[in-house]
């Protein structure tokens, strides 16, 4: 590989295409042409006039990187800049680090097993398990016969067992565990009735009894990092720090069975169950009771050995909160409406992508959710589904895309029925390996309460036709303009441009309209309804709406004052907020919301 300069290239930011990290300094950096030669890289923290007339096909690496290849490969085998492109993509992370931090699948192990393969045994390569081939790719990309070295212990511990085997267990008899530690966390390798004389077998903790008692099994991505064993009386669980459990009542006549790899337990669950959510594995160690009746699931054969994520809506008053793309549901969370800042894990994971909507809904006091539908294409072979929401007073939210079909092109799924109470949580399907989206949704019904409406029948819903354009990407959030106290905005912080509005009625309840962005700036102050003026302005395809606050000593500004475009809000009434990829906009209605 020639060293003279060629060309000189200028960059502001950019990553090397082998272990996908960020320049660290010049002298690392490494720009290859097509024929994979050195060209010189100058950086630009902002971009210059060279930056844009920079040549398109240029691929770039670290050199410690290319070098480590090309030995790895051989001398007789340089790989051109179509096999740098070929590795780079064979090793990209399909999801960003922070939403591996939380659920850790969907990993890019079978999309590195190819490239693998070319470089290690078959076998040895189909044996290794995906935390192990994961752990090369982190470290250096494709380059893994300097990364083998790390995981020889981890290998060599694979043939101590046979791949895949699996392990029945006798309740009621004394059970013995090995365990194995992986990236600071204690696993499961194997259980067993029998004691075979293994320095680090050791008794489980507790026993199966022989009467009836609660076994909590605990998860992570990798698999079971501990199992504990309640009596009967138990009616809390203990969390252990596991982002998964699975819970289960066990006696002496029921029988367990696990699987492992030889490492570590990869599972272990009852082998008969009476009905398919019973192998579900919850977020809590608490999991609610689940009736089939207020359950929906996309697959006619049920959601077995799902991960389920809980929601329930304790306080008196809540936010409830969906994160969606199109027509797609990605999570679902709940806080206290009195904590503007909440922590919560799903939205800090969706809050910096691309393309999501965060649809908040507040639930006031003294106010409960009666009916939930999900809404299907009747015709259109799609996994599109949408939440449509009605409390006790009649407020009605729809959780996903509005479009120009009737309403007779969808199909409408009451979770609900006539002799079920209020909703008191919610839960569905965290991210499930390549399936990004929910499609497993089920409620809890209140036991004490009856839904006030004999019959669940699907709420008046606003006309798809009322859309500000003939845009399909449009959500809709609405709320009345009566005895309307004041409004607090939200601001997306690398525009001027208004998110969202919470809206404060004079009896105290709330509303919002848009989107609100917790970890962005909120207006500090509430501006009342009188000096509040709005601003649909339009900059190319893109919709805005702007908003301001008037001096109250001044006279209120009227619809068409000085020839401007500022309006204010009328006293009844009903306002929309329509947006989406295309921006806001705000529709207000003279009739009132009812």
């Amino acid at each position: 590989m020639s060293s003279d300069s060629i060309d000189v290239v200028h960059f502001s930011d950019a990553s090397c295409i082998l272990c996908h990290e960020t320049i660290a300094s010049l002298d690392e950096a490494q720009l290859l042409d097509r024929s994979v030669r050195r060209i010189k890289v100058v950086q630009c923290p902002p971009l210059c006039l060279l930056c844009t007339q920079s040549p398109q096909a240029r691929t770039w690496c670290h050199l410690s990187c290319l070098s480590i290849l090309i030995w790895t490969l051989g001398d007789d085998n340089v790989p051109n800049h179509d096999d740098l492109l070929s590795y780079g993509t064979l090793t990209r992370p399909r999801w960003k680090e922070r939403r591996l931090a939380i659920y850790n699948d969907g990993n890019s192990v079978e999309q590195c097993t190819s490239a693998l393969r070319k470089m290690f045994s078959v076998k040895l390569v189909d044996r290794m398990p995906r935390e192990i081939v994961l752990g090369i790719v982190k470290l250096l990309g494709p380059v893994c016969l300097s990364a083998i070295r790390e995981f020889r212990s981890h290998i060599s511990a694979l043939r101590r067992k046979p791949l895949g085997a699996k392990i029945s267990l006798d309740p009621s008899r004394v059970v013995y565990r090995t365990t194995f530690r992986f990236r600071g966390n204690s696993y499961i390798s194997m259980i067993s009735n029998q004691y075979d004389g293994r320095e680090n077998l050791r008794k489980l903790r507790g026993r199966l009894r022989t009467d009836r008692c609660r076994v909590a099994v605990s998860f992570d991505e990798i698999g079971v990092r501990n199992i504990r064993i309640f009596g009967p009386g138990a009616s809390t669980i203990p969390a252990d720090g596991s982002p998964w459990y699975y819970i289960t009542d066990s006696s002496s006549q029921v029988v367990f069975e696990g699987f492992t790899d030889g490492l570590i337990l990869r599972d272990i669950r009852r082998k008969f169950v009476s009905n398919f959510y019973d192998s579900f594995l919850w977020d809590t160690t608490n999991p609610p009771t689940i009736n089939i009746k207020n359950f929906f699931s996309a697959s006619s054969t049920g959601a077995s050995h799902s991960r389920f994520r809980f929601v329930p809506f304790n306080a008196e008053a809540y936010m409830l909160t969906v994160h969606c793309r199109s027509q797609k549901i990605l999570g679902i969370c709940a806080h206290d409406l009195v904590d503007l800042h909440p922590s919560c894990g799903i939205c800090d994971i969706y809050v910096r992508e691309k393309n999501v909507q965060r649809l908040c809904f507040p639930v006031n006091a003294r106010e409960k959710i009666q009916g939930i539908w999900i809404r299907t294409p009747k015709l259109v072979s799609t996994k599109d589904r949408s939440i449509i929401v009605e409390t006790t007073r009649s407020r009605v939210r729809t959780f996903g895309l509005y479009s120009r079909i009737n309403h007779d092109g969808f199909e409408f799924h009451s979770l609900l029925g006539r002799t079920d109470g209020f909703v008191d949580g919610i839960y569905y399907n965290a991210l499930e390996g390549r399936c990004d989206y929910v499609t497993e949704l089920g409620v809890i019904c209140s036991s004490a309460n009856q839904s006030l409406a004999e019959v669940v029948t699907l709420p008046n819903l606003p006309a798809f036709y009322d859309s500000p354009t003939r845009s399909l990407d449009w959500y809709l959030s609405a709320a009345p303009l009566d005895n309307l106290r004041s409004l607090r905005f939200s601001y997306d912080e690398k525009s001027p441009s208004c998110t969202g509005v919470l809206l404060v009625y004079h009896d105290g309840s709330q509303d919002v309209l848009g989107q609100l962005f917790w970890d962005r700036l909120i207006s500090s102050k509430d501006i009342s309804r009188e000096n509040t003026r709005y601003y649909n302005i339009t900059m190319g395809k893109l919709h805005c709406v702007q908003w301001k606050e008037v001096d109250s000593d001044v006279e209120p500004l009227s619809d068409n004052s000085n020839g401007d475009n500022w309006r204010s809000i009328p006293e009844t009434g009903t306002i929309r907020w329509w947006f989406g990829r295309l921006g806001n906009r705000i529709v207000i209605d003279p009739v009132s919301l009812t």
